[in-house]
């Protein structure tokens, strides 16, 4: 009989080494898939959640008209749809702003103008707004800024220059109002435009007696 001969300790610790790994390749395969199978999971969650968040969104921006009166949100509707394709469009924030404004409704106005002007710090348009806004809410120490800071910004601005002659002219300091409007006729160029300041210097002198 051949004996065999004996295992030398190197031997010994190649075969334990490939005993452990045939034992333990099961459960790293499991491991695996547990972490694959989990990994899948917690994607397919997060995916759910990002649609789910999108879908929401979506919905909110459709239905912001939602509740007004039809003739009011069809006014708003070309604003809001420029808004959704740009949501730092500060001038459609303006326009929705004079349009709540022209509907009587002030918070949405001054909320939609103080939207523009932190997109947007140097928008005129929104700055004479919240002036209108204030001085028709009974806010003039507010108001008086507003206008001040629209044309400081842009000095020339008719439209600041008009809005300020009016609020001017209804705290009664009447030749600081008509220096204003007499300013914004000599350079005015829109016919219409030009009448209707025109018409507010006659009328301002005539409340003044001059």
């Amino acid at each position: 009989m051949t004996e065999t001969p004996p295992e030398n300790s190197d031997d010994r610790i190649d075969k334990e080494i490939r005993a452990y790994k045939e034992a333990e390749r099961p459960k790293r395969d499991n491991k695996v898939i547990v972490f694959v199978a989990s990994f899948v999971i917690i994607f397919a969650l997060l995916a759910a959640f990002l649609l789910t968040t999108n879908q929401n969104t979506e919905q909110s921006v459709d239905n912001s008209l939602d509740g007004l009166n039809p003739e009011l949100a069809a006014r708003l509707k070309p604003f809001q749809d420029r808004l959704n394709q740009d949501p730092n469009d500060s001038g459609a924030m303006v326009d929705i702003g004079f349009t709540y404004f022209d509907a009587g409704s002030f918070r949405e106005a001054i909320r939609n103008f103080e939207k523009a002007r932190e997109t947007d710090p140097k928008n005129v348009d929104a700055l004479v707004g919240l002036g209108m806004t204030m001085q028709a809410t009974d806010r003039r120490d507010e108001a008086a800024p507003m206008y001040e800071e629209a044309l400081r910004i842009e000095p020339d601005n008719s439209f600041a220059k008009i809005r300020k002659a009016y609020f001017l002219a209804e705290i009664d300091k009447n030749d600081e109002a008509l220096k204003l409007l007499e300013e914004v006729e000599a350079v005015e160029t829109d016919p219409d435009l030009k009448a209707s300041v025109t018409q507010a210097i006659s009328d301002i002198k005539g409340n003044a007696g001059q």
